[in-house]
């Protein structure tokens, strides 16, 4: 674990803190999602996939929920995810064509990397990696 840290941590800790660019929020993500990968290191995630790729998407995932949790002062709803549960982003997913909204599920509550997305979805990785953007500024507007 160590050795995964001293490997990973820099890395997942500059796509935190491109979304989050305060070192104490980006530095209290990184370490709360060490915190959760110490707890299910035996989860099967971790061995079948390439664990960079699931670190990298994690630490997006977590960075974002992280931003929308602290930027909305909405209660989740118990068993609906965090996104989900939020009003007002209901009705902006709600309006989304259903490919944004598969892309936009399988990024973020299946954790899929983005060369699975690319593959998944036929379309080079920047280009879901723009979509990804795109959608999720769409989402933020909406609380706004």
């Amino acid at each position: 674990m160590a050795a995964l840290y001293t490997i990973a941590s820099p890395h997942l800790y500059g796509i935190i803190f491109r979304i989050l660019p305060h070192e104490d929020q980006a530095s209290g993500v990184l370490e709360g999602m060490f915190k959760d990968i110490w707890e299910n290191r035996h989860n099967s995630r971790y061995e079948r996939a390439d664990i960079l790729n699931v670190l990298r998407a994690q630490a997006h995932r977590a960075a974002i929920e992280h931003k929308l949790a602290n930027q909305f002062s909405v209660r989740a709803l118990p068993g609906v995810g965090r996104l989900e549960s939020r009003p007002y982003i209901k009705d902006k997913l709600a309006a989304l064509k259903p490919d944004d909204l598969e892309l936009l599920r399988a990024a973020y509550l299946d954790a899929l990397p983005l060369d699975r997305l690319s593959l998944k979805f036929g379309a080079q990785s920047r280009d879901i990696s723009t979509r990804l953007s795109q959608l999720v500024s769409q989402l933020l507007e909406a609380g706004s």
